[in-house]
């Protein structure tokens, strides 16, 4: 129903490229549970906080996200569609990686350090 700027930059896509279009393009194939759960939350009424998860940009390429997703209710309190603000995370998880990888370095060489 709406796309704007900052989702056209994160994802690659327009908004005429968008509009009508469902937001399954963006969920990766290893990952085909993770919509159906999220609609059923927002179904409930509840909203979804911090969900950190991948998409798939317009050029193919993974992109890792950050997903706040709250309901969107008509005057009655029905639930008639869902809002979600997402954030690139792919430079935080990638400094994670090599923190991890920085620490078992350094495990692995204290393991050989005598007493």
């Amino acid at each position: 129903m709406s796309w704007n700027a900052g989702a056209e930059l994160l994802y690659g896509y327009s908004v005429e490229e968008m509009i009508g279009r469902s937001i399954w393009v963006l969920i990766p194939s290893f990952r085909p549970e993770e919509l159906p759960e999220i609609f059923e939350a927002i179904r409930r009424g509840e909203g979804v906080d911090g969900l950190e998860t991948v998409r798939i940009r317009k050029d193919g390429k993974p992109v890792e996200v950050s997903l706040t997703i709250s309901p969107i209710k008509d005057a009655t309190g029905r639930v008639v569609g869902a809002s979600t603000v997402a954030r690139d995370i792919t430079r935080r998880k990638q400094e994670e990686k090599e923190r991890l990888g920085l620490i078992q370095d350094l495990t692995a060489a204290l393991s050989h350090v005598p007493p």
